[in-house]
C-alpha cells in the first residue's frame, strides 16, 4: 500500500473550506491519482504487532467549535449531504487522543475508536489523522479495524505533544489525509483505530481526531450540536443531537432523550449508546449537556438548572424538527438514570416512558452508602451534616417524588453485585411506588440482573419496551408533588410570595376529574415556609384539557381538613379557560383543604343548631352531660357545669340528640361551641376532645360505672378502644370567661350513617399537670341558655336534579359527593431504647404497640430501632407507641401524607412492669421478685437477660411518672 499525503497544506480559512467543498468529483478523482503516481512510494513491509480489535474500551470525542487546536480535514463534516448523490462525501465522529509512549524495548499500541453510521456505496475511502511529534522517516504503521492501512508522515512538531482535557484532545498537530485502497474496510458502526511506533521503539507520539471519510452513492446520520438559552437562568447551552438516514422533515418521529451519567459526554458515551439502534428505528436522538457545579469531571445531579436545560433541549427539538410529542422516550445510566427518573417526576406530562439503569434515587441516602461524588454537585449537605439542606438533596431525588411517576411507564434496571450505586436504590424506588399504586398495573418494570454497575442485560436495551407506549397527556386522575411552579397534566401549580428559586417544602396535589357526574376532586396541602411566615400558593385546572366547558360557571366547595371550615362559591367563572384556588392556611400555618368544583348549581346548603332548650326549638332537650371524678368514683353530677382539671381526675361527658339532622345528610361542617364559666384559680387549659363509644347515661354515670350496673372497660373511661377513641378529634387552649369552638365534622358523618354508634365526647384536660385547679364548662343546665354547649351542623341533601349548565352536552345526574382516589402511606418510625448497648444491637429489636388514631398495630423494631407502619390511610393523627414495660410515648397532630412519612417517637421510659402505662410500687413489686438470681422478663427493661441493678436504676428514673409521654 503506498503511503499518499494530500494535504500538506492544512485547510483552515472559510475561503479555502468553500474552495475545497467546491471541487468537482471529477478533479477530486484526478487530484487524487496524480498525487498517487507522483509520490509513487509503497508501503515497507514492517514486523506487525497484534492490534485490539473491537473490544477496545476508548470512545470517541468530539469538541465544541470554540474547542482549542480544532482538528483541520480535507471534507467538511458540517455541511456533508444528508441524501444520495453521485459523489456524496461523508465523515465519521472523530476518535479520542492517542498517545505513544516509547521504552525503547517494545511496540508500543494506542488505541480509540469512532463511530460511523452509513448507507450506500462508496467509490473512494479516507483517513484523516492529525498527529504531533513523528520524527523524520519515522513512518509509523495505522491500523484501521485491526489492517494496517497507512504508515504516518513525519511532521514538524517534535516537541509539546500531548493529549489534553483528560486524554480527549489533542495539543498541537499536522493534519494529513490518506486514501485507503479497501473500500471494505470501513463498517458501517464502529470503527477501530490504533497507532504503533514499529518504526522506533523510543519514539513518543500523538494523534488524535482521526476521522474515516467516504466518498460516492452515500449517505449518513447527521450528529451535530445546537445551542439553546436556558430558561432557568438565561445561560447558553448546548445539546448534541443525531438525525436518522432518510429523515423527513415533513414526518414526525419519535424522540429518543439519552441523559449522560458522570464524565460520559465528555466522550460522548451518552449519544454514542444509541446512534445504531435510533438509526435503525429512525428516531430522533438528543443528549443535552448538563452541568456540574464544580467542574465537568465532578458529581452531577437532577438540579433545578439541569431539570430546565434537558426540558429546553426537548423543546428545542420540537421546534426545529419532526418530533412526535406523543412518543418523547428517555434513558439515563447511573447519574444519568438518577437524574432521568427524576426529570420524568417532574415532567411526567412530557415522556412515553423511560429507562432508569442503575440510577440513585435517593441522593442523601447514596452519600451515605459509597460517599459518592455527588455531593460536589451542592453547596451543602444532606441532613446530619456541618452545612444540611435536606430539601434540595430530596428535590434531586426521584424517590421524593414518586407519586408522580403513576402514569409514566418506566423500566428499572440494575444488577444486584453494583457497588457503585447500591441496587438497594432501584428496589426501594420500586417499593415506594407500590405506597401509592400498583407498579405493574402502572407499566413499571423492573430488570434486575447479578451483574455489576456498568453490566449489560444482553435481551435488554429498553427501546422495544418503550416503543410500545405513547405519552398518556391526561389521565383522569393524578398524584403531584410539586417544589417550583409548573404544570403537571392538566394542573397548574403556582408557589406565590417566594424569592429566588430556592424554596424549602413541597406542595402536593391529589385531583381527579369523572365527566360523567361533571366533578372534579382535589386535595391539597402544603408545607413550605419562608423566614417568619407560610408562602401562599395557587393551584389552576386548566378546564379545556379535562374536557370541561371552560366559559361555564362553577361551584367550588372548599373544606379545611385540619379546622373543619367550610366555604362553599358559587357561580365562578374561569380565566382564560382555567379555575384556581388558593387555599387559605389554618391558625398554625399549615394547609389541608379538600375541593368539589363542578358545572352546576350546588343544592341548598341547609343549617340546625342544637342547644339545650333553645334550638332548633324551645323543646329540645336531647343534650346530655355530666363529669366524672376520680376521687368521688361513686358520684353522679348530671346537674353540674362540665369539669374537668389537669392530670384527669377530672373528666366531662357530653352527648346531643341527631334526629334534626337527616341520616342521608351530606355534612359539610359541624361546630362545638363550649364557654368556659369559671376556674378556681386562674389561666387556661389545653381541651382535647375524643370519641366516646361505651353507652352511657348521663344521670347514672359515675368514675366506676358509665350506667346502673354497667362499669366502664377501666374505671373512668379509660380504656382506649373500648370506653373511648384515644385520637383526639379536635383540640384547642381554652380561656376563663370565653367561648371556644372545636370541629366535630370527622365524627358527626359516622354517627349519622350509625357506623359508630352516637355516644358523643369525652372532655379531657392535659394527662400532667396538678389537678388542684378546676375549669368548669357551663353545661346544658346553665341559666344563660346562650352559654350551654351549642352544635352547628350545616349540610346538603342529594337531589336527583341538579340545575345544569348552559352545557347541553351531557345530562344531569345526581349531586355527586366524590372522594379523592383513595391513597395510602407509611410511617417510618423510630424509638431510643435506654440502657442498651450502641446501635445496631440484638437488643434494640422489640415488639412496640404503635396506635394510629383509634387503631392500633403491632410491629417490631429493628437491631437500629426502626420500625414501618403501611397501609395507613392519609390525614393528621395522635399516634402513640408503647413497648411492654415502657411508659407510652404520643405525637400529636401528626400529618400523615401520601408516600412515607418518619417520624421519631423519641425515648421509650423504661419501668413499666406491669404494663399498666404507671410506674409506681407495683413495678418496683415485680422488679423485687424477679431480681437476680431469680429472673422476670417483664423487669428486665433493658433486655440483656438478667434483672440487676441496672433494671433498679432504669424504673427508679421514671419512678411516679406515667404516659402518654409527649
Amino acid at each position: 500500500m503506498a503511503r499518499v499525503v494530500l494535504d500538506k497544506i492544512p485547510i483552515t480559512s472559510k475561503l479555502q473550506k468553500i474552495a475545497a467543498q467546491a471541487l468537482c468529483p471529477l478533479l477530486l478523482a484526478l487530484f487524487v491519482i496524480l498525487s498517487w503516481f507522483a509520490l509513487g512510494s509503497t508501503m515497507a513491509k514492517a514486523d506487525i504487532v497484534p492490534v485490539p480489535g473491537p473490544h477496545l474500551a476508548a470512545y470517541p470525542y468530539a469538541r465544541d467549535a470554540d474547542s482549542p487546536a480544532r482538528a483541520r480535514y480535507l471534507f467538511d463534516v458540517i455541511d456533508r449531504p444528508s441524501a444520495l448523490s453521485a459523489q456524496a462525501v461523508i465523515t465519521s465522529q472523530p476518535s479520542t487522543c492517542m498517545a505513544i509512549d516509547g521504552d525503547g524495548h517494545a511496540v508500543k499500541t494506542a488505541d480509540s475508536k469512532m463511530i460511523f453510521i452509513w448507507e450506500g456505496t462508496p467509490s473512494a475511502a479516507y483517513l484523516v489523522l492529525t498527529s504531533c511529534g513523528v520524527k523524520q522517516d519515522k513512518h509509523h504503521t495505522v491500523y484501521v479495524n485491526g489492517q494496517p492501512v497507512v504508515q504516518v508522515e513525519d511532521d514538524p512538531y517534535s516537541s509539546a505533544c500531548a493529549c489534553i482535557a483528560e486524554g480527549q484532545t489533542g495539543q498541537g498537530g499536522y493534519t494529513l489525509t490518506y486514501p485507503l485502497s479497501d473500500l471494505g474496510l470501513v463498517v458501517n458502526g464502529w470503527n477501530y483505530i490504533s497507532i504503533t511506533n514499529d518504526h522506533d521503539l523510543r519514539d513518543d507520539w500523538v494523534a488524535y481526531d482521526a476521522k474515516l471519510v467516504l466518498q460516492g452513492q452515500v449517505t449518513q446520520t447527521i450528529i451535530d450540536t445546537f445551542d439553546f438559552t436556558s430558561s432557568y437562568d438565561g445561560s447558553e447551552r448546548h445539546a448534541r443531537y443525531q438525525l436518522p438516514i432518510g429523515y423527513d422533515p415533513a414526518v414526525s418521529v419519535p424522540l429518543l432523550v439519552s441523559i449522560a451519567g458522570t464524565k460520559e459526554d465528555q466522550k460522548w458515551e451518552d449519544l454514542y449508546r444509541f446512534t445504531m439502534q435510533a438509526n435503525e428505528r429512525g428516531w430522533l436522538l438528543l443528549s443535552p449537556n448538563l452541568r456540574n457545579l464544580f467542574g465537568e469531571v465532578r458529581g452531577r445531579t437532577a438540579s433545578l438548572e439541569n431539570q430546565h436545560d434537558i426540558i429546553d433541549a426537548i423543546d428545542y427539538m420540537k421546534t426545529h424538527f419532526a418530533v412526535d410529542t406523543d412518543r418523547v422516550y428517555m434513558s439515563g445510566f447511573s447519574t444519568g438514570g438518577g437524574i432521568a427518573a427524576t426529570v420524568a417526576a417532574k415532567y411526567p406530562h412530557v415522556f412515553a416512558a423511560v429507562a432508569d439503569w442503575a440510577g440513585p434515587t435517593d441522593l442523601g441516602e447514596w452519600e451515605e452508602q459509597v460517599l459518592s461524588l455527588v455531593a460536589l454537585d451542592f453547596d451543602c449537605w444532606p441532613s446530619g451534616f456541618a452545612k444540611p439542606c435536606p430539601f434540595e438533596w430530596q428535590r434531586r431525588s426521584a424517590r421524593s417524588m414518586t407519586e408522580n411517576l403513576k402514569h409514566v411507564p418506566m423500566a428499572i434496571v440494575h444488577g444486584r453485585a453494583d457497588s457503585a450505586v447500591p441496587f438497594e436504590q432501584s428496589e426501594k424506588f420500586y417499593q415506594k411506588m407500590a405506597e401509592y399504586y400498583d407498579p405493574e398495573a402502572y407499566n413499571k418494570l423492573t430488570v434486575w440482573h447479578d451483574g455489576g454497575h456498568a453490566d449489560q442485560v444482553p435481551s435488554f436495551d429498553g427501546l422495544d419496551w418503550m416503543a410500545g407506549f405513547a405519552l398518556n397527556a391526561n389521565p383522569s386522575d393524578i398524584m403531584i408533588r410539586a417544589d417550583e411552579d409548573k404544570d403537571y397534566y392538566w394542573v397548574s401549580v403556582h408557589q406565590r410570595a417566594w424569592i429566588g428559586k430556592d424554596r424549602d417544602g413541597w406542595s402536593a396535589v391529589l385531583a381527579s376529574y369523572d365527566l360523567s357526574t361533571r366533578v372534579i376532586s382535589a386535595t391539597i396541602q402544603d408545607q413550605r415556609l419562608y423566614e417568619n411566615g407560610f408562602l401562599p400558593l395557587d393551584v389552576s385546572f386548566d378546564l379545556s384539557a379535562m374536557g370541561f366547558d371552560p366559559q361555564a360557571g362553577y361551584t367550588i366547595e372548599d373544606h379545611n381538613i385540619t379546622t373543619g371550615d367550610y366555604i362553599l362559591r358559587r357561580d365562578v367563572l374561569p380565566v382564560d379557560g382555567r379555575l384556581t384556588v388558593s387555599p387559605e392556611r389554618d391558625e398554625v400555618g399549615g394547609v389541608h383543604h379538600q375541593y368539589l368544583i363542578y358545572p352546576f348549581e350546588a343544592p341548598e346548603l341547609l343549617g340546625v343548631t342544637l342547644q339545650q332548650h333553645v334550638s332548633p326549638a324551645a323543646d329540645y332537650g336531647g343534650v346530655r352531660d355530666t363529669y366524672i371524678y376520680q376521687y368521688g368514683p361513686s358520684e353522679n353530677h348530671a346537674t353540674h357545669p362540665i369539669t374537668i382539671n389537669y392530670g384527669r381526675s377530672l373528666r366531662g361527658l357530653l352527648k346531643f340528640d341527631l334526629d334534626a339532622v337527616p341520616p342521608e345528610a351530606d355534612i359539610k361542617k359541624a361546630y362545638l361551641t363550649l364557654y368556659l364559666n369559671s376556674v378556681s384559680g386562674s389561666g387556661s387549659i389545653h381541651v382535647g376532645l375524643y370519641r366516646l363509644l361505651a353507652h352511657w347515661v348521663d344521670n347514672e354515670a359515675t368514675w366506676n360505672l358509665a350506667s346502673d350496673g354497667q362499669p366502664w372497660e377501666m374505671a373512668g373511661a379509660q380504656s382506649a378502644g373500648v370506653d373511648y377513641a384515644p385520637v383526639p378529634i379536635d383540640e384547642k387552649t381554652v380561656y376563663q370567661n370565653s367561648f371556644c369552638t372545636f370541629n366535630l365534622k370527622p365524627v358527626l358523618e359516622d354517627w349519622l350513617t350509625v357506623e359508630v354508634p352516637n355516644e358523643g365526647v369525652l372532655i379531657l384536660g392535659p394527662e400532667i399537670g396538678s389537678g388542684s385547679t378546676r375549669y368548669r364548662f357551663d353545661s346544658s343546665e346553665a341559666a344563660s341558655g346562650g352559654r350551654r354547649p351549642r352544635l352547628e351542623i350545616w349540610y346538603m341533601l342529594p337531589t336527583s336534579t341538579p340545575t345544569p349548565t348552559a352545557t347541553p352536552t351531557s345530562t344531569a345526574t345526581p349531586t355527586p359527593t366524590p372522594t379523592a382516589t383513595p391513597v395510602h402511606c407509611t410511617i417510618q418510625g423510630s424509638v431510643t431504647l435506654q440502657g442498651r448497648p450502641d446501635v445496631p444491637h440484638e437488643s434494640w429489636s422489640v415488639p412496640l404497640t404503635v396506635t394510629v388514631g383509634d387503631v392500633s398495630y403491632s410491629v417490631t423494631t429493628d437491631e437500629w430501632g426502626s420500625f414501618a407502619l403501611s397501609d395507613l390511610t392519609p390525614g393528621t393523627y395522635d399516634i402513640r407507641v408503647k413497648n411492654d414495660h415502657t411508659l407510652r410515648n404520643l405525637r400529636s397532630g401528626v400529618t400523615l401524607l401520601p408516600g412515607t412519612n418518619t417520624v421519631d417517637f423519641g425515648t421509650l421510659l423504661e419501668g413499666d412492669a406491669n404494663d399498666d402505662n404507671y410506674v409506681n410500687i407495683n413495678d418496683f413489686s415485680v422488679l423485687a421478685a424477679g431480681f437476680s438470681p431469680a429472673y422476670d422478663a417483664r423487669a428486665d427493661f433493658n433486655e440483656d437477660g438478667v434483672v440487676n441493678i441496672n433494671d433498679f436504676s432504669l424504673l427508679a428514673a421514671s419512678f411516679g411518672m406515667h404516659g402518654d409521654i409527649t
